[in-house]
């Protein structure tokens, strides 16, 4: 690992372990501790050993790894540091918006936002409610976004009219 505690990591994440000697597979497998724990699939390519978490870890939460009675294949312990921790983000968090609450002679045509992390279409869509205030209507539209950045853009089906107040939730 970069350090022995990282932070800001995704909770998408895998972790990486890279051997600088062939070791016993079965034995690092064996001894392969993550707290909190959780179920995973582990892979070997070369020296390196992958843990794939199934689903995803919890966000802004701390993990510890432990790797202890690891031996390489001629039966010398695993010398250094054989334990590391990481903290993931906290799960996505609005940052900005256009137009900004409150403003007033608008002209834009959709509705921007930016989260703090990318954030999937699917979730954003459903969850983002326009009203035109003076009828009380929902406005039709659809989210659009690229899967890896953290922007989203809403657009109305019929354009927003002019003069009308419209609230924005999500």
């Amino acid at each position: 690992p970069p350090s022995d505690t990282a932070s800001e990591v995704s909770a998408g994440t895998s972790l990486e372990i890279t051997f600088s000697a062939a070791v016993n597979r079965g034995e690092v497998e064996r001894a392969f501790l993550l707290s909190p724990a959780m179920p995973g699939i582990v892979r070997w390519n070369g020296a390196t050993m992958t843990f794939r978490p199934i689903g995803r870890f919890t966000p802004d939460a701390r993990y510890a790894v432990t790797l202890a009675g690891v031996h390489d294949l001629v039966g010398n312990p695993l010398a250094g540091d054989a334990s590391f921790s990481f903290t993931t983000v906290p799960s996505a968090q609005l940052v900005q918006s256009a137009p900004k609450a409150g403003a007033t002679g608008v002209a834009d045509t959709h509705i921007s936002l930016g989260f703090s992390q990318p954030v999937g279409v699917a979730a954003v869509g459903p969850a983002l409610r326009a009203v035109d205030h003076a009828p009380g209507a929902a406005v039709r539209g659809s989210s659009t976004g690229h899967a890896v950045h953290p922007q989203r853009r809403f657009g109305p089906t019929t354009a927003f009219r002019g003069g009308d107040r419209y609230d924005v939730s999500l």
